[in-house]
């Protein structure tokens, strides 16, 4: 390849990169926003219908969801899930390690013979974000399943005596993933594909480069050759 079709090339290669770079970062930046607001949003609602308890919605904080304790009223004795790890490591893993792999993308932007670093941490990012949109999505079930372990409380068991009436639809009771855990998975899927594909061209163009020197290099060896 010709020295200036390589430049011309490798222009329009580092311009897609800089794009890159800046959509990773901003969507990386949401998603890290939005994984700690997490926990002050409402994530789930339970309406038992006639029932006493749960007879006005209630709508779960995130935090609830991840720490367990015990709905609207929280009474010692009596819990309606527990300490649920699935959620926080969906939540709290990708959230710090956004934090860092951001820090780390900004501070090696301009510094060459980074690109293998950064693409393995575009990687990395990609898969914790899969896996907490995921969970994300489906922290209503995780929920339903974490209560359905917890046994009797101090008067009532929860996951028996209103969760699944709720879910049956009893009286015209529900319950139902509310749209905060819907859109924060989808941002995660979405900046979890820009980070992959973030990550592939960061590594096409190490080859890129890599390929054009030993295309020079073998040029260089035949010219020296007929020197001699």
């Amino acid at each position: 390849m010709e020295q200036q079709e390589y430049q011309k090339k490798m222009s329009t290669i580092k311009k897609f990169v800089f794009i890159g770079f800046i959509v990773s970062v901003t969507l990386a930046i949401v998603a890290i926003v939005m994984l700690g607001l997490y926990n002050a949003a409402g994530v789930f609602t339970i309406h038992t219908g006639n029932s006493e308890k749960y007879a006005r919605p209630f709508t779960y904080p995130g935090w609830q969801s991840l720490y367990g304790f015990g709905g609207e009223m929280i009474i010692q004795g009596y819990n309606e899930n527990t300490f649920d790890i699935l959620m926080i490591v969906a939540i709290y893993l990708p959230l710090f390690a956004g934090i860092a792999t951001t820090i780390m993308m900004v501070t090696n932007f301009k510094r060459r013979g980074t690109n293998r670093k950064k693409a393995i941490l575009e990687f990395i990012m990609a898969a914790l974000l899969v896996f907490a949109g995921i969970v994300v999505m489906l922290c209503d079930k995780v929920f339903i399943a974490n209560a359905s372990k917890v046994g009797p409380g101090s008067y009532a068991n929860y996951y028996e005596d209103y969760l699944l009436p709720a879910i049956q639809g009893v009286d015209g009771g529900y319950f139902r993933l509310e749209a905060y855990p819907v859109i924060l998975g989808i941002v995660c899927l979405i900046t979890a594909v820009v980070k992959g594909c973030n990550g592939a061209l960061l590594l096409f163009q190490k080859s890129f480069a890599k390929k054009n020197t030993q295309a020079k290099i073998k040029i260089e060896e035949k010219e020296e050759l007929k020197g001699e």
